[in-house]
C-alpha cells in the first residue's frame, strides 16, 4: 500500500464530495483553499510515482498518517482570513466542511487501500513488452479470496526464501498450477504435453537466455504454481526458486494506470 495510491484516492474522492464548494458565487473563496489542497496531493503524486524502490510493500501506517496531516495544515493555512487575520464565522464553516471532506476521503481510502487495491512500482524489465520499467499497476487483492490463481494471470506476490528479493515483491505471469508438469524445448513452453500459445511474448523485445531455451520437466505441487516473466530471458523466476506457494500471492495485477499514455487493461 504506498502513499501514491492512497493520496490518489483520497484526492479524487475530495474533490467529488467538495467540488460543490467551488460554484457558488458567495463560495469562490474556497477555491484558494482547494486548489491548494489539491496541489498538495498532485506533489506527493509526482514524488511517489517517481521515487526509486517503490513497491507493493509501500510505507508505514505513521508515514501515510502525517502526509495526510501535512496536508490538512497546508490547505487549512492556505485558506483566505477576514480582516486582521480573524477567521470569520463562514470561513470556520468552510473549513470544517474542508476537513469534513478530507477525512471522509482519508478514511475511505484507508479501507480501500487495506482490504480492496493496492498499487505495485515496475522496478526492472523482467515482464516486457507486457509491463515497462516505471509503469504503474493497480493490484486486486480481493481477486483470490473466493477463486484460484488461472494460467495467464498476472499477479504480484511475496516471492519465496530462495528468491534474491531484498524485501520486495514480485510480478510474474502465472504459467502452471499445481498439478502441472511444466518444459521447455527450444524456446516453446509445453505444458502436460501441449505446447502454450504465448501471445504476450514479443520476441523482437525480449531477450532469450539459456533457461528460455530449454528447461527440464517439473511437475508443480498442489497449492503451488509455476511463474515466469514475460522477458524470459531477464527475468529471475521459477524456473530459478521453484514453484510459488499461492498463500503468497497479494492480488491480481488488473490495470496500468501510470503513465498516462499507458493506461490499459492486463491480460
Amino acid at each position: 500500500m504506498t502513499t501514491a495510491t492512497l493520496v490518489i484516492i483520497t484526492a479524487t474522492l475530495a474533490l467529488l464530495r467538495a467540488c460543490f464548494l467551488l460554484f457558488p458565487r458567495a463560495r469562490m473563496r474556497a477555491a484558494y483553499v482547494q486548489f491548494a489542497f489539491l496541489a498538495c496531493f498532485a506533489a506527493i503524486c509526482v514524488y511517489q510515482l517517481h521515487a526509486p524502490g517503490a513497491t507493493a510493500s509501500g510505507t508505514s501506517v505513521a508515514t501515510r498518517t502525517a502526509t495526510l496531516a501535512v496536508v490538512v495544515l497546508v490547505a487549512a493555512l492556505a485558506t483566505p482570513r477576514g480582516d486582521g487575520g480573524v477567521w470569520t464565522d463562514n470561513q470556520k464553516k468552510l473549513l470544517l466542511e474542508y476537513l469534513d471532506s478530507i477525512v471522509f476521503a482519508g478514511v475511505l481510502a484507508l479501507l480501500l487501500m487495506t482490504f480492496v487495491v493496492r498499487s505495485f512500482y515496475i522496478p526492472s524489465e523482467s515482464m516486457v513488452p507486457t509491463l515497462k520499467v516505471n509503469d504503474m499497476i493497480l493490484v486486486n487483492e480481493l481477486a483470490y479470496r473466493f477463486s484460484s490463481p488461472k494460467r495467464g494471470d498476472i499477479v504480484v506476490f511475496h516471492p519465496p526464501p530462495r528468491a534474491n528479493s531484498k524485501g520486495q515483491d514480485f510480478v510474474k505471469r502465472v504459467i502452471a498450477l499445481g498439478g502441472d508438469t511444466i518444459w521447455i524445448r527450444h524456446y516453446i513452453t509445453y505444458l502436460n504435453g501441449v505446447p502454450v500459445s504465448e501471445p504476450y511474448l514479443n520476441h523482437a523485445a525480449t531477450e532469450f537466455g539459456e533457461l528460455s531455451q530449454n528447461f527440464s520437466p517439473f511437475t508443480v505441487p498442489r497449492g503451488d504454481v509455476f511463474c515466469m516473466g514475460d522477458n524470459r530471458g531477464n527475468s529471475e523466476d521459477s524456473r530459478a526458486w521453484g514453484p510459488l506457494p499461492v498463500k503468497n500471492i497479494i492480488g491480481k495485477a488488473t490495470v496500468i494506470f501510470f503513465p498516462l499514455r499507458r493506461i490499459r487493461w492486463l491480460h
